[in-house]
Protein backbone atom coordinates (compact mmCIF):
# COMPACT_ATOMS: atom_id res chain seq x y z
CA UNK A 1 0.00 0.00 0.00
CA UNK A 2 2.95 2.32 0.70
CA UNK A 3 4.65 1.70 -2.54
CA UNK A 4 0.89 2.24 -4.27
CA UNK A 5 0.48 5.92 -2.55
CA UNK A 6 4.52 6.19 -3.50
CA UNK A 7 3.66 5.99 -7.23
CA UNK A 8 0.68 7.84 -6.92
CA UNK A 9 2.40 11.03 -5.56
CA UNK A 10 4.95 10.61 -7.46
CA UNK A 11 2.46 10.87 -10.56
CA UNK A 12 0.73 13.66 -8.98
CA UNK A 13 3.95 15.69 -8.90
CA UNK A 14 5.16 14.85 -12.42
CA UNK A 15 1.57 16.08 -13.67
CA UNK A 16 2.27 18.95 -11.55
CA UNK A 17 5.18 20.52 -13.03
CA UNK A 18 3.47 22.09 -16.43
CA UNK A 19 1.90 24.06 -13.90
CA UNK A 20 5.09 24.77 -11.80
CA UNK A 21 7.04 25.67 -15.00
CA UNK A 22 8.12 29.28 -14.94
CA UNK A 23 7.42 31.15 -18.34
CA UNK A 24 10.68 32.77 -19.38
CA UNK A 25 10.24 36.50 -21.22
CA UNK A 26 12.73 35.85 -24.92
CA UNK A 27 15.00 39.10 -25.69
CA UNK A 28 16.68 38.77 -28.66
CA UNK A 29 14.66 36.49 -30.61
CA UNK A 30 14.76 36.10 -34.51
CA UNK A 31 11.82 35.93 -37.18
CA UNK A 32 12.79 34.42 -40.73
CA UNK A 33 10.48 35.19 -43.59
CA UNK A 34 12.25 33.86 -46.38
CA UNK A 35 10.69 30.58 -46.91
CA UNK A 36 7.74 32.85 -47.16
CA UNK A 37 9.53 35.61 -49.76
CA UNK A 38 9.95 38.02 -46.85
CA UNK A 39 13.58 38.78 -44.96
CA UNK A 40 14.98 37.96 -41.89
CA UNK A 41 15.05 40.49 -38.49
CA UNK A 42 17.38 39.61 -35.77
CA UNK A 43 17.56 40.56 -32.14
CA UNK A 44 14.39 41.33 -31.77
CA UNK A 45 12.53 42.23 -27.86
CA UNK A 46 9.14 43.31 -29.24
CA UNK A 47 7.01 44.18 -31.84
CA UNK A 48 4.35 47.15 -31.97
CA UNK A 49 1.65 46.83 -33.62
CA UNK A 50 -1.92 49.12 -34.57
CA UNK A 51 -5.28 48.09 -35.75
CA UNK A 52 -8.98 48.07 -36.01
CA UNK A 53 -11.62 45.65 -35.07
CA UNK A 54 -15.17 45.49 -33.66
CA UNK A 55 -16.14 44.51 -30.35
CA UNK A 56 -20.12 43.04 -29.58
CA UNK A 57 -21.19 43.18 -26.31
CA UNK A 58 -24.51 41.04 -25.00
CA UNK A 59 -26.29 42.33 -21.55
CA UNK A 60 -27.46 39.02 -21.08
CA UNK A 61 -31.27 39.58 -21.42
CA UNK A 62 -31.34 41.99 -18.47
CA UNK A 63 -30.51 45.00 -20.11
CA UNK A 64 -27.31 46.25 -18.13
CA UNK A 65 -23.62 44.97 -18.06
CA UNK A 66 -23.53 42.31 -15.60
CA UNK A 67 -20.88 39.88 -14.77
CA UNK A 68 -20.81 36.88 -17.06
CA UNK A 69 -22.38 38.96 -20.31
CA UNK A 70 -20.81 37.40 -23.59
CA UNK A 71 -18.49 39.44 -25.96
CA UNK A 72 -17.11 38.79 -28.54
CA UNK A 73 -14.08 40.53 -30.51
CA UNK A 74 -12.76 40.71 -34.48
CA UNK A 75 -9.68 42.43 -35.67
CA UNK A 76 -6.52 43.03 -37.82
CA UNK A 77 -3.52 44.81 -36.09
CA UNK A 78 -0.53 45.07 -38.33
CA UNK A 79 3.23 45.29 -37.69
CA UNK A 80 4.39 48.74 -37.28
CA UNK A 81 7.37 48.55 -36.07
CA UNK A 82 9.86 46.66 -33.45
CA UNK A 83 12.18 47.15 -30.78
CA UNK A 84 15.53 45.17 -30.43
CA UNK A 85 17.35 44.32 -27.38
CA UNK A 86 19.26 47.56 -27.00
CA UNK A 87 15.85 49.59 -27.29
CA UNK A 88 16.13 50.74 -30.74
CA UNK A 89 12.83 51.37 -32.06
CA UNK A 90 12.58 50.78 -35.88
CA UNK A 91 9.14 51.88 -37.64
CA UNK A 92 8.02 50.37 -41.11
CA UNK A 93 10.52 47.64 -40.82
CA UNK A 94 11.42 45.59 -44.27
CA UNK A 95 9.39 42.53 -43.85
CA UNK A 96 9.83 42.01 -47.97
CA UNK A 97 9.17 43.48 -51.02
CA UNK A 98 5.44 45.27 -50.54
CA UNK A 99 4.82 42.97 -47.36
CA UNK A 100 3.06 43.72 -43.97
CA UNK A 101 3.14 41.31 -41.15
CA UNK A 102 0.21 41.33 -39.45
CA UNK A 103 -2.42 39.20 -37.28
CA UNK A 104 -6.28 38.81 -37.90
CA UNK A 105 -8.65 37.63 -35.27
CA UNK A 106 -12.20 36.69 -35.72
CA UNK A 107 -13.42 34.57 -33.14
CA UNK A 108 -12.33 35.63 -29.79
CA UNK A 109 -14.81 35.47 -27.16
CA UNK A 110 -15.33 35.56 -23.20
CA UNK A 111 -17.41 37.30 -20.52
CA UNK A 112 -17.28 40.62 -18.49
CA UNK A 113 -16.23 40.25 -15.34
CA UNK A 114 -15.68 42.76 -12.35
CA UNK A 115 -18.56 45.10 -12.98
CA UNK A 116 -17.86 47.30 -10.08
CA UNK A 117 -20.43 50.49 -8.98
CA UNK A 118 -18.14 53.20 -11.24
CA UNK A 119 -18.97 51.42 -14.20
CA UNK A 120 -15.44 49.91 -15.06
CA UNK A 121 -15.27 46.06 -15.53
CA UNK A 122 -12.93 43.51 -16.89
CA UNK A 123 -13.15 41.57 -20.41
CA UNK A 124 -11.88 37.82 -19.82
CA UNK A 125 -10.91 36.58 -22.68
CA UNK A 126 -11.97 32.46 -22.71
CA UNK A 127 -11.19 31.21 -26.63
CA UNK A 128 -10.65 32.16 -29.74
CA UNK A 129 -7.42 32.02 -32.18
CA UNK A 130 -5.35 34.90 -33.64
CA UNK A 131 -3.67 34.34 -36.94
CA UNK A 132 -0.39 34.96 -38.52
CA UNK A 133 -0.16 36.59 -41.63
CA UNK A 134 2.53 37.81 -44.07
CA UNK A 135 1.38 39.74 -47.29
CA UNK A 136 -1.43 42.34 -47.59
CA UNK A 137 -3.81 43.46 -44.78
CA UNK A 138 -6.32 44.73 -47.12
CA UNK A 139 -5.96 41.46 -48.43
CA UNK A 140 -6.39 38.58 -46.23
CA UNK A 141 -7.30 35.69 -48.51
CA UNK A 142 -4.46 36.86 -50.66
CA UNK A 143 -1.93 36.77 -47.85
CA UNK A 144 -0.16 33.52 -46.86
CA UNK A 145 -0.86 32.33 -43.31
CA UNK A 146 2.03 31.29 -41.29
CA UNK A 147 0.31 30.23 -38.01
CA UNK A 148 -2.73 29.83 -35.82
CA UNK A 149 -2.05 30.64 -32.49
CA UNK A 150 -4.55 29.64 -30.17
CA UNK A 151 -5.66 31.38 -26.79
CA UNK A 152 -3.77 30.55 -23.98
CA UNK A 153 -4.69 32.98 -21.87
CA UNK A 154 -6.50 36.37 -21.54
CA UNK A 155 -7.91 39.41 -19.65
CA UNK A 156 -8.78 43.28 -20.16
CA UNK A 157 -9.96 46.58 -18.25
CA UNK A 158 -11.79 48.78 -19.43
CA UNK A 159 -12.11 52.32 -17.07
CA UNK A 160 -15.70 53.87 -18.18
CA UNK A 161 -18.85 52.22 -19.85
CA UNK A 162 -19.96 56.06 -20.77
CA UNK A 163 -18.99 55.18 -24.95
CA UNK A 164 -21.73 57.91 -25.90
CA UNK A 165 -19.24 58.77 -28.67
CA UNK A 166 -16.72 59.19 -26.11
CA UNK A 167 -13.80 56.62 -26.37
CA UNK A 168 -13.50 53.83 -23.77
CA UNK A 169 -9.43 53.61 -23.08
CA UNK A 170 -8.42 50.13 -21.45
CA UNK A 171 -5.99 47.56 -21.40
CA UNK A 172 -5.93 44.07 -23.09
CA UNK A 173 -3.08 41.20 -22.10
CA UNK A 174 -3.61 38.56 -24.15
CA UNK A 175 -1.43 35.03 -24.44
CA UNK A 176 -1.28 33.25 -27.77
CA UNK A 177 0.46 29.68 -27.89
CA UNK A 178 2.47 29.00 -31.05
CA UNK A 179 3.23 25.19 -29.84
CA UNK A 180 7.24 24.68 -30.73
CA UNK A 181 9.70 27.23 -30.19
CA UNK A 182 11.23 26.28 -33.94
CA UNK A 183 7.66 27.14 -35.54
CA UNK A 184 8.98 25.66 -39.13
CA UNK A 185 12.00 27.67 -38.81
CA UNK A 186 10.00 30.98 -38.64
CA UNK A 187 10.93 31.60 -34.86
CA UNK A 188 14.10 31.21 -32.95
CA UNK A 189 16.18 31.90 -30.23
CA UNK A 190 20.03 30.91 -28.84
CA UNK A 191 18.92 28.50 -26.69
CA UNK A 192 22.62 29.47 -24.76
CA UNK A 193 21.43 32.96 -23.71
CA UNK A 194 18.60 30.83 -21.47
CA UNK A 195 20.70 28.05 -19.07
CA UNK A 196 16.86 27.51 -17.75
CA UNK A 197 15.31 26.44 -20.97
CA UNK A 198 18.66 25.14 -23.24
CA UNK A 199 18.39 21.48 -22.11
CA UNK A 200 15.00 21.43 -23.45
CA UNK A 201 15.08 23.58 -25.99
CA UNK A 202 13.89 22.88 -29.05
CA UNK A 203 10.70 21.11 -27.12
CA UNK A 204 9.11 24.30 -25.85
CA UNK A 205 5.76 25.81 -26.08
CA UNK A 206 6.15 29.56 -26.76
CA UNK A 207 3.59 32.42 -26.00
CA UNK A 208 3.13 35.84 -27.90
CA UNK A 209 2.04 37.67 -25.10
CA UNK A 210 -0.09 40.70 -26.34
CA UNK A 211 -0.23 43.92 -24.39
CA UNK A 212 -2.47 46.45 -26.08
CA UNK A 213 -4.57 49.58 -25.24
CA UNK A 214 -7.68 49.66 -26.61
CA UNK A 215 -10.37 52.64 -27.65
CA UNK A 216 -14.08 51.60 -28.21
CA UNK A 217 -15.74 54.22 -30.22
CA UNK A 218 -19.28 54.36 -31.87
CA UNK A 219 -19.16 51.49 -34.88
CA UNK A 220 -20.76 53.96 -37.15
CA UNK A 221 -23.46 50.95 -38.13
CA UNK A 222 -25.63 52.53 -35.53
CA UNK A 223 -26.51 55.49 -33.64
CA UNK A 224 -25.49 57.14 -30.53
CA UNK A 225 -26.16 56.27 -28.17
CA UNK A 226 -24.06 52.93 -28.85
CA UNK A 227 -26.26 50.99 -26.07
CA UNK A 228 -28.99 48.80 -27.51
CA UNK A 229 -32.13 46.67 -25.47
CA UNK A 230 -29.49 43.35 -26.02
CA UNK A 231 -26.44 45.35 -25.65
CA UNK A 232 -23.61 47.43 -27.75
CA UNK A 233 -21.21 47.29 -30.85
CA UNK A 234 -18.71 49.71 -31.50
CA UNK A 235 -15.74 49.80 -33.01
CA UNK A 236 -11.80 49.05 -31.12
CA UNK A 237 -8.47 51.12 -32.11
CA UNK A 238 -5.86 48.91 -30.58
CA UNK A 239 -2.35 49.56 -30.70
CA UNK A 240 0.73 48.13 -28.98
CA UNK A 241 3.14 45.93 -28.45
CA UNK A 242 4.16 42.06 -28.40
CA UNK A 243 6.57 39.84 -26.54
CA UNK A 244 7.68 36.23 -26.75
CA UNK A 245 7.76 33.49 -23.91
CA UNK A 246 8.60 29.85 -23.66
CA UNK A 247 8.17 27.42 -21.13
CA UNK A 248 8.78 23.80 -21.28
CA UNK A 249 5.73 22.07 -23.04
CA UNK A 250 3.88 19.85 -20.85
CA UNK A 251 4.98 16.62 -23.18
CA UNK A 252 8.27 17.14 -22.26
CA UNK A 253 7.17 16.43 -18.46
CA UNK A 254 4.57 13.79 -19.44
CA UNK A 255 7.90 12.08 -21.20
CA UNK A 256 10.32 12.71 -18.16
CA UNK A 257 7.36 11.09 -15.70
CA UNK A 258 6.73 8.15 -17.46
CA UNK A 259 10.48 7.92 -17.27
CA UNK A 260 11.21 7.81 -13.62
CA UNK A 261 8.21 6.16 -13.44
CA UNK A 262 9.70 3.18 -15.81
CA UNK A 263 12.95 3.57 -13.52
CA UNK A 264 11.07 2.88 -10.42
CA UNK A 265 9.30 -0.13 -11.77
CA UNK A 266 12.23 -1.22 -13.20
CA UNK A 267 14.17 -0.56 -9.67
CA UNK A 268 11.65 -2.73 -7.87
CA UNK A 269 11.80 -5.60 -10.70
CA UNK A 270 16.00 -5.47 -10.46
CA UNK A 271 15.43 -6.28 -6.51
CA UNK A 272 13.35 -9.39 -6.77
CA UNK A 273 15.67 -10.51 -9.11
Amino acid sequence: MKKLFMYFALAVTVLAMPGMAHATEIYGWTLDLSSYGGTTITDIYQLSVYGQGHITQDFGGDGVLSNGDAFSVSSVLYTIGYTDTNGVYYNNPDFGTDLELFFVSDNLAGVITNVAADGSFQYEYQSGTVSLYLGDSSDIAGSTLLADLDLAWGLGDSTSVNLGGNALAGSTDLGLQILTAVLGGLISFDPADYPELAALYPNLSTFFTFDLNNNLNDSGSITNPVFTANGFTATVTTGGDITLVATPEPSTFLILGFGLLGLVGFRRKFKKA
